[in-house]
């Protein structure tokens, strides 16, 4: 018998959190990184990880005023992977995402309090994210790679990164530097 998901005929309920809705209808147990007390770990920086959401449950997301870097909320409907980092050094941070399918990231200090606490995210359609956020040494910060869908399920494979952002003015003599700051002023 069924114990959870949508089959024709309605919803056979939900799971707990922690558990995902197989294919076949049954609850199991999440993979590791499904919930923030269970995150994977950014061990030192530079990072790279890849993996992917099929067998990540939908427990956050983030509304449309909630995090800077875009208009828009995301993952409403989306499972997700998150990250724990315990920042080594304070400075600016890059955290990129490639990914298969429509994906979203956001860095936040609280994931009960996503809408307080979140400093940055972006979704870009067909392109890498790239996120820059300034961080001080010895804070945890959660990022949460997810799919951008609101009403139905993104989900794929994905390349994370983490790495210290480091300005690039050549060429330039004004505009930003990459990192949040500026080449110079433009007329």
């Amino acid at each position: 018998a069924r114990e959870c998901g949508a089959w024709g005929c309605g919803s056979c309920g939900a799971c707990g959190a922690g558990e995902v809705c197989s294919t076949e209808g049954l609850c199991e147990a999440a993979a590791a990184g499904d919930l923030c007390e269970d995150a994977l770990v950014v061990d030192s920086v530079p990072f790279q990880a890849h993996g992917h959401t099929l067998d990540h449950g939908n427990d956050y997301s983030f509304g449309g005023s909630d995090c800077p870097g875009t208009g828009t909320g995301r993952g409403g409907a989306s499972p997700e992977v998150v990250y724990r980092w315990e920042v080594g050094d304070s400075g600016t941070y890059t955290l990129g995402l490639g990914s298969d399918y429509d994906a979203a990231i956001y860095a936040v200090t609280d994931c009960a309090d996503i809408a307080n606490s979140c400093l940055r995210a972006q979704r870009l359609w067909q392109a890498p994210e790239r996120l820059v956020v300034e961080v001080s040494a010895g804070q945890t910060v959660f990022i949460i790679v997810d799919g951008a869908g609101n009403n139905s399920a993104s989900r794929g494979s994905y390349t994370l990164r983490v790495d210290a952002c480091v300005p690039d003015c050549e060429g330039r003599v004004c505009g930003t530097d990459g990192c949040g700051g500026t080449c110079g002023e433009c007329d």
